[in-house]
């Protein structure tokens, strides 16, 4: 296969060009032949700012030559109904101030719980829009917004909630004996002693991750009138870092898990399969590399180099979890039950990439592409409302997959049986799946880099072409350069793709008020499982992010 590279078309077949030599003319002929020419408006590298939250983010809206603008005014409104709803299952009556539950729903089911992987993940979305928001980042002097007077409250609650639970005596263990894998507590900060699937070895990753961005953020404000940076830094080296071993802060308890404990097996972020999971393990290696950095930064070298090794021995360990044979990534490797799963396609681990991308699986890696798209079309054929007539309705726009946990799943919400009972579609997996696809295609279209379709990556690629030209053909060994038409194709393929999955979430969205619940049915698309899913409000603003290029957490 040659190296060789062809601009401003669309490659459909491996391309031959003698090195350092100019193309002859007639094979450009041929080329052009085999190729699909698509005229495309020259995507901006800077364009005003359309945010689906006012006073959200920074940053260039690349894709608005592709999206589908028709969806702007829902998205936007979604976004804000999805940042309120987010909001107000923090701090909830009767809970303790930095509690987060999961959802309102108190019974069938009941998630009136905290617990802390969704704790993490939501608070993501919040420290987002505190750091975007604090007027201390402009190195002037500001005025506090109200809204980042809260939100900063708001983490600082958290923190210690987050700080308490971790010493809370657990059927785990306690703070030094594994404890920190505990799953879930009580809205008063107790643990839940119940039977359950423990331990759950991502939870403390992604605390650290959201906590050390937190940390870095409070280190890097300026003095002025309306921060003191002195409290700030003694804020971060005596609760979330205070570089001592054994430790007792936030960030630093949380790291010392994870590295000791990443080679144990544990529980999957769906709760259901003990083994080691692509998605805890990802998440983890970001955590030690992020810890990595915090430590360094704050004069802890001994463990700056200890995250760094645990960060690099992970990599052996994530490569196993590529089956060459079907060409995607499983879910799980050392499981003792498989929970019914057979093909072990799960959206955990496109996930886990919106979530942790890494220097061995970046958002443009052709195993992730792969995967994506094995993942997502494993429910085409399974969800009567992923019928062909639906999903391309007479009259109307043409609405993506609806997309669930991974196929064989029997949690309907409420319980979950083998033989009896169906699991439905998931909004956070269906955002989740469009969220990568925005992620990826911002990649691309701000890159340097070529990319190479691989024989791993080409049905994806067949596939996101066909989403922007009719009739499309690409094979392994096309390169798409940087700001090439084939490019820009390509681009706007991933876009209108990743636009007709929010056609999917808008049709199943709760309505007038656009509340989003956990699950929406197979079979009617009605609302399932919990009301009010913080997850998935989260989700949404995460996606939202995504899709007017704004950069994430």
């Amino acid at each position: 296969m040659s190296d060789s590279k062809v601009d401003d078309v669309v490659v459909v077949q491996p391309v031959t060009v003698p090195r350092k030599r100019s193309v002859p003319p007639l094979q450009w002929l041929a080329l052009a032949f085999l190729a699909v020419a698509v005229s495309l408006q020259t995507l901006r590298n800077s364009l005003t700012r359309s945010s689906p939250n006012s006073d959200s983010g920074s940053g260039s809206d690349v894709f608005k030559n592709s999206r589908d603008t028709s969806l702007d005014a829902w998205v936007n409104k979604q976004a804000e109904t999805s940042w309120k709803g987010l909001l107000d299952n923090f701090n909830r009556e009767g809970t303790d101030a930095g509690c987060m539950v999961a959802s309102p729903s108190t019974e069938l089911p009941d998630y009136w719980y905290q617990w802390t992987r969704d704790t993490a993940l939501v608070l993501k979305s919040v420290v987002q829009r505190w750091i975007e928001t604090d007027p201390a980042a402009s190195g002037r002097d500001l005025p506090a917004s109200r809204e980042w007077s809260r939100l900063e409250l708001l983490i600082r609650r958290v923190a210690d909630e987050q700080i308490k639970m971790q010493h809370e005596q657990t059927p785990s263990g306690g703070f030094a004996t594994g404890g920190l894998g505990e799953v879930k507590f009580h809205v008063n900060g107790s643990a839940f002693a119940g039977p359950w699937g423990r331990p759950q070895r991502d939870g403390p990753a992604l605390r650290a991750t959201v906590m050390t961005a937190v940390a870095h953020h409070l280190l890097n404000r300026p003095v002025h009138n309306n921060s003191n940076s002195g409290l700030d830094v003694d804020y971060v080296k005596e609760k979330l870092y205070d570089g001592k071993f054994p430790s007792q802060s936030l960030i630093k308890a949380d790291l010392e898990y994870v590295a000791h404990y990443w080679q144990s097996v544990g529980f999957d972020l769906w709760e259901e399969v003990k083994g080691a999971h692509f998605f805890t393990l990802l998440v983890s290696q970001r955590a030690l590399r992020d810890g990595a950095g915090l430590a360094e930064r704050l004069g802890d070298a001994k463990a700056c180099r200890f995250y760094c090794e645990q960060a690099q021995k992970l990599e052996k360990k994530l490569a196993q979890f590529w089956y060459p044979d079907k060409r995607y990534l499983l879910a799980s490797l050392d499981w003792a039950s498989d929970h019914g799963k057979h093909s072990w396609l799960d959206i955990a681990n496109i996930l886990a990439v919106n979530h942790a991308p890494s220097s061995s699986y970046p958002i443009r890696s052709d195993r992730i592409m792969s995967t994506h798209y094995l993942v997502t079309e494993s429910f085409r054929s399974i969800y009567k409302i992923n019928a062909p007539d639906l999903l391309q309705p007479p009259s109307g726009k043409v609405r993506g997959l609806a997309i669930g946990r991974y196929p064989e799943d029997v949690y309907n919400g409420t319980y979950g049986t083998l033989g009896q009972t169906v699991g439905h579609a998931w909004h956070l997996a269906t955002l989740g799946a469009a969220e990568y696809l925005y992620k990826l295609a911002n990649d691309i279209a701000h890159s340097s880099e070529a990319l190479t379709i691989t024989s791993v990556s080409a049905p994806f690629a067949q596939d996101i072409f066909l989403h922007a030209v009719k009739n499309a053909r690409i094979q392994p060994g096309a390169i798409l350069l940087p700001s090439s038409a084939a490019s820009q194709t390509f681009v706007k393929g991933l876009v209108r793709k990743a636009d007709a999955y929010l056609r999917t979430v808008q049709h199943f969205t709760s309505y007038p008020n656009g509340s989003l619940s956990e699950q929406y049915h197979r079979d009617s698309g009605a609302p399932a499982g919990a009301r009010d899913l913080t997850w998935s409000y989260a989700a949404f603003v995460s996606c939202a992010q995504a899709r007017y290029g704004h950069p994430t957490l």
